[in-house]
């Protein structure tokens, strides 16, 4: 193997010896040893990586537990004398586990032949019990710890195997939705988990028409270009921020799928073009239930600071209507009006004016039957089309 590849095969082994030592062993150590290593429980166990523990070749109970990232068949191998250590060992009193760990689906017989050798083992002393990562993440995913520190070591693991495509991203969850809800110290121990998510469902959200074509006004077309923040992203890259775009954030109501624009001078551009964009809009808004149409203020924490984009301290909605309630004149009657309070929003330094249209996609129905990942990307895609037509129309009104 590469050496990236031996790193990431070294680190995912100590990310597991890390649960199984750290969080509750009565859950975590106990479901490892008894389903995929074979032995009895214990709750006295060494742990070590790669280095042989010394009375390794006294054990009764001995195991090479082989984890592979798919399931695997054992090859024989080309005859060569095989090198390398094992990646960890566990052992207790009665029984001693080797464990050999692959990011991939080869493995070799004279290899784990090997790694017997060096403990000592002879030839039909030991047994091999073969699993996956996959495997392993589907049996800690149906635990239940009841401490916060097995909760959180637990989820950060699942994320770290998720992100090395170790085991399949299923869904957005409930503790997606929760980040926001969390106290401050277990929101900052979660967060690298939700960020690594929400790059996996933005792949599966660019794999979709409606996403493609959003992304394609912008530079930054691709996913891996895409505008990240914590619990949100720009269907487009760092260009995108800089004019009209569509948003997608988590919240712990559910997704908010959002056309925007928080630019001053594309705000302000829009307002001097009259207000039959505003009429536009808001009659292109209308043909969809379930589309809103705001002005929204996002107060600065520091007003006075040249850096104060970056600082938000809460946002406000003076002017928020679903325009498919209205008559075609109350249509052009808040058209003119949202058009003045933003030409006067405009001028106060305190906050940022921003123009939204919003979809609302609710938490019950991401989360309905536990649909699939692909289904809930399928929901935000869907938004996504019905808002693209009225990012192409400001996209031609407001460019110069």
């Amino acid at each position: 193997p590469s050496a990236k590849q031996r790193q990431l095969e070294n680190n995912l082994t100590k990310s597991l010896l890390t649960i199984l030592e750290n969080a509750d062993r009565g859950l975590f150590l106990k479901m490892f040893l008894k389903r995929f290593a074979k032995v009895p429980f214990c709750r006295e166990v060494g742990f070590s990586l790669q280095r042989c523990p010394a009375l390794a070749d006294n054990s009764i109970r001995r195991r090479v537990v082989a984890i592979t990232g798919r399931p695997a068949d054992l090859v024989k191998g080309d005859g060569r004398k095989a090198l390398g250590i094992p990646d960890a060992w566990i052992w207790s009193a009665g029984w001693t586990v080797l464990v050999e760990s692959k990011i991939g689906a080869t493995l070799s017989q004279d290899q784990l032949e090997a790694h017997a050798r060096r403990a000592g083992w002879r030839p039909k002393t030991y047994k091999t019990v073969r699993c996956t990562w996959s495997q392993i993440y589907e049996a800690f995913k149906s635990l239940s710890p009841k401490d916060r520190v097995s909760r959180l070591l637990m989820e950060h693991w699942l994320a770290y195997v998720e992100h090395l495509n170790m085991a399949q991203f299923e869904r957005l969850d409930d503790l997606d939705f929760n980040l926001q809800n969390l106290a401050p110290q277990d929101r900052r121990a979660m967060l690298p988990r939700v960020k690594v998510r929400l790059r996996t469902f933005a792949k599966l959200l660019s794999e979709k028409s409606a996403a493609r074509k959003a992304a394609r006004h912008y530079k930054g077309k691709w996913v891996k270009n895409w505008k990240f923040g914590d619990t949100w992203f720009n269907l487009g890259g760092e260009q995108s921020s800089k004019t009209w775009h569509i948003s997608i954030a988590l919240r712990p109501e559910g997704i908010d799928v959002e056309l925007l624009a928080n630019d001053k001078t594309v705000i302000r551009r829009l307002c001097d073009s009259g207000v039959d964009p505003f009429r536009e809009i808001v009659r292109m808004a209308g043909k969809h239930r379930e589309l809103q149409l705001c002005c929204r203020r996002a107060w600065y924490k520091n007003p006075d600071s040249p850096y104060k984009g970056i600082g938000v301290e809460h946002v406000d909605h003076p002017m928020l209507v679903q325009p498919s309630v209205l008559g075609e004149a109350t249509q052009n009657q808040y058209a003119g009006m949202l058009r003045d309070v933003m030409r006067v929003l405009l001028q106060d330094r305190r906050f940022r004016t921003e123009l939204v249209i919003r979809r609302e996609i609710p938490r019950s129905r991401l989360l309905k039957d536990k649909i699939s990942a692909a289904k809930q990307a399928g929901l935000v895609a869907d938004a996504v089309h019905h808002l693209s037509p009225i990012l192409d129309y400001l996209m031609r009104v407001t460019t110069q």
